[in-house]
Order: structure tokens, then sequence, then C-alpha cells
């Protein structure tokens, strides 16, 4: 059995938590950039199992009070909202969170047109300054990541062993399948299913105005 996280850095990039963050300045963006060490399996966060809870209680971060008065309402998004509203995942520490615990563990970094990104977050009403604080904060994390547990990485005993692979969105939405069946090879997953295929980038992408003629 396998379990697939998905984390966006930051969490939550939505513009319901961001849209509050559109006046963030220089000196307060520190603010903003609360910095997790791993993200528990989601068994961590499910009270249907209190002794699961009670194992998980000290790595996901949680106090014995509030554990005790959310373990008792018996449902699993009261454990997930004692994480913070928008933070960001130390991908190295991540990896190593589960391989200390002889949890195999694959990381895939999805790397993305820097300017569109960074316009998905502006639309959002999010001030410039944030938008640009956050995507270094990120970069910064997927490179040490790379650099650590990548292919060649400084902490990969051995080639075919590294942790962490980077995708290319554009790539993905370019070759489609024959792109999506090599990740599943590189990853050991045996599957020929094929979503659909939308190209989240076009919305932000202007067509030149026609030529005059």
């Amino acid at each position: 059995a396998f379990e697939i996280q998905y984390m966006p850095l930051p969490w939550d990039h939505s513009c319901e938590v961001n849209s509050a963050l559109s006046e963030v300045s220089e000196r307060n963006v520190n603010d903003t950039q609360i910095l997790l060490d791993s993200i528990a399996p989601v068994q961590c966060f499910s009270p249907s199992d209190v002794s699961i809870l009670q194992k998980c209680k000290h790595d996901a971060s949680i106090s014995q009070e509030v554990f005790e008065e959310v373990s008792s309402r018996q449902q699993a998004e009261d454990m997930v909202s004692l994480l913070p509203n928008r933070y960001f995942v130390n991908v190295t520490s991540h990896i190593e969170w589960y391989l200390s615990r002889d949890i195999d563990i694959s990381v895939v970094l999805v790397m993305r047109d820097t300017s569109i990104s960074k316009k998905e977050w502006i639309s959002c009403g999010i001030s410039s300054t944030l938008v640009d604080a956050s995507f270094e904060k990120s970069m910064g994390l997927m490179k040490e990541a790379f650099v650590a547990y990548g292919m060649h990485g400084s902490r990969v005993p051995k080639v075919g062993t590294e942790r962490v692979l980077i995708v290319s969105y554009e790539g993905l939405m370019e070759m489609k399948d024959s792109y999506l069946y090599e990740i599943y090879n590189e990853l050991g997953i045996d599957s020929t299913f094929l979503p659909s295929f939308t190209d989240g980038n076009a919305k932000y992408i202007k067509e030149p105005p026609p030529k005059k003629h």
C-alpha cells in the first residue's frame, strides 16, 4: 500500500487564505513563512484509532491538551485544522522523517514557469513582496532536497536510489501520456491510468492582438 501526499509550497496556496495577505510588507513577511520539518501520515490525523493518534502525537507536534480535545470530536478534519493556515514544508527533513522510520518515500517536485506561477499568486491579490519571498523560499527548499536526494545527490548511496524526481508541468502538458508513463516508471508504479490533461497555464497567457493589415 502507498499514500500520496499533496504539498504545495506554500500550503495553503489558495485565494481564500492568501487574500488576507495582500498588505504584507518587507517588515512582517517572515511571519507568513512558517516552516514545518515534516508532515505526518494521514493516519496521524484520523481520530478513528486513538492508539495511532497517541503514537503520532509527538511527531505531529500536537500538545496533549489539544490532542485530548480534538480526538474526542471524532472528525479527521479537526486534526488537520491544528496545522497553520499557511506553511512551508522542509522537503529534505520530510524525506528523512520517513526514512528514519523505515518508510520508503519518493518526492515529485513539479516545476512550473516562474512568470505564470507568480501571476497566479498575484491574481489572488497577494502583495508582490510576499510573492517574491514565497517563491524564493519554495525554490530554496526544493533545490536543497534535490541536491541531497536527487539524481547523484549527496545523500544518495547509489544510482537508482534517489528520492527526488523533478517533473516539468509544461512538459507534461505537451507530451501527456508518454511523459506520465515515464514518471510512473521512475516511481515504480504499475499503471496505465490516464487523466484528462487540462492546461492550467492557458488562462494566464494572453493571445497577441491580430495584426493590422
